[in-house]
């Protein structure tokens, strides 16, 4: 009687524990630190971010901006950034959604991007415009930085700045110069 008590309370402490935490949703601002429930697991928010509706940032698809909290997985729960080896080895994979194939960014070596920059006259790339379609390969000027996009930004990342993509635009200042 007395474990079956023990396992109730257990029970029923986890159950609490999952509720505590709302529902992840998108088109809601989301605060360093903040905890949300999603597909049964819950996971802290490890930057500050807008889940723009049909970016897809949801905790499980997200890992550069969530972290699992329970230990399934790999999650921890000490407060630190750990990469998960299942969605980061620190290389660039094109996303199939955007990339047909045409163009790869890392096929353009730091060598062609200063030819590159050199054919043009040295000229500074045109500034990073609010709302703008970028293709892959298009380059841009953001507060004193040179970006170049690693492929074509989506509907829903229009309005967002290099730094608050940086997945999308890869830092080519330091070729540049």
């Amino acid at each position: 009687m007395k474990l079956a008590r023990s396992l109730l309370a257990l029970l029923l402490a986890g159950t609490a524990t999952l509720a505590l935490a709302d529902g992840w949703r998108e088109g809601r601002h989301y605060s360093p630190g903040d905890v949300v429930s999603y597909q049964g697991r819950q996971y802290r928010a490890i930057q500050g971010h807008d889940a723009h509706p049909g970016a897809n940032w949801n905790p499980r698809d997200a890992a550069s901006l969530w972290q699992p909290l329970d230990r399934r997985g790999g999650g921890h729960d000490d407060g630190k950034y750990r990469p998960d080896p299942r969605y980061d080895d620190g290389q660039y994979h094109p996303d199939p959604r955007y990339d047909d194939g045409r163009w790869r960014p890392d096929v353009r070596s730091d060598e062609w991007r200063r030819r590159h920059w050199e054919d043009n006259g040295r000229r500074r790339p045109d500034g990073w415009r609010d709302g703008h379609r970028y293709g892959g390969g298009d380059w841009v000027w953001y507060r004193g930085r040179a970006y170049e996009a690693r492929r074509p930004v989506t509907e829903a990342e229009l309005w967002m700045n290099p730094l608050q993509v940086p997945g999308l635009w890869l830092d080519i200042t330091a070729t540049l110069r």
